[in-house]
């Protein structure tokens, strides 16, 4: 998850160069990091990457691509896919 977040962080520049006022984004990548270390609930670092997502189609392709990296590196786990059989082989 914090690979994760470092990766989109590295990518947010293209999408904050397109919509320098939205930082929907900056904040999931944030909460991915808040709820690593126990500081928030999965729900809020949910709704954070759902955030960042509606602000994806406001940007331009590449903008949309960073977006995309930010929301799956705010996203946790899911415990049942994380445990389910074809990710335990």
């Amino acid at each position: 998850m914090l690979w994760a977040a470092d990766c989109a962080e590295r990518a947010l520049p293209y999408f904050e160069e397109k919509c320098p006022k939205d930082n929907q984004p900056r904040n999931a990548v944030e909460a991915g990091r808040a709820w690593v270390r126990g500081e928030i609930a999965t729900g809020e670092a949910r709704a954070a990457a759902f955030a960042a997502h509606a602000a994806a189609r406001n940007a331009d392709q590449a903008a949309s691509y960073a977006v995309t990296a930010a929301t799956e590196a705010s996203v946790p786990a899911d415990p049942a896919a994380v445990n389910s059989p074809e990710c335990l082989e």
